[in-house]
């Protein structure tokens, strides 16, 4: 028997961390530019990274205007970037796990990869901690 361990600690953190609401009901995934893949990375620590930086972001909100976010586990680094100059970005645990679905389904499990939304000017993305991420914010 194969064990998620992203599930249990999914649950916790659904359940005891507070939650960010999207305030406008506006589904960014609807509005998906581009999907790419990377470096072959470590799927445990991948899914570990991803846990984090949801749970980050669920407890403490938007992402900031021109900002990015990373959680590094091993080798591995889960990040998001908000490259707008004049908005706060939303970062929930749907968005999160659509886009990360959504790399998924186009990379594989055990390669790393981006999922850029235009109108929001927003990227998430999982890589070799080693590799370039948000380098267009200083």
């Amino acid at each position: 028997m194969k064990l998620n361990l992203i599930s249990p600690m999914l649950a916790f953190f659904t359940l005891f961390l507070p939650t960010y609401a999207n305030p406008t009901g506006i589904n960014p995934l609807s509005r998906i530019a581009a999907i790419g893949c990377t470096n072959h990375v470590n799927k445990t620590e991948a899914q570990h990274a991803i846990l984090w930086l949801a749970s980050y972001c669920a407890r403490y909100g938007p992402i900031d205007q021109n900002t990015k976010l990373s959680w590094t586990v091993g080798k591995t680094r889960a990040y998001a970037c908000n490259y707008a100059w004049s908005t706060k970005n939303p970062c929930t645990y749907g968005e999160h796990e659509k886009a990360w679905a959504a790399i998924k389904q186009k990379c594989g499990e055990d390669v790393g990869g981006w999922w850029f939304e235009k109108q929001w000017e927003k990227t998430y993305g999982v890589d070799l901690a080693s590799a370039g991420w948000c380098s267009q914010i200083d």
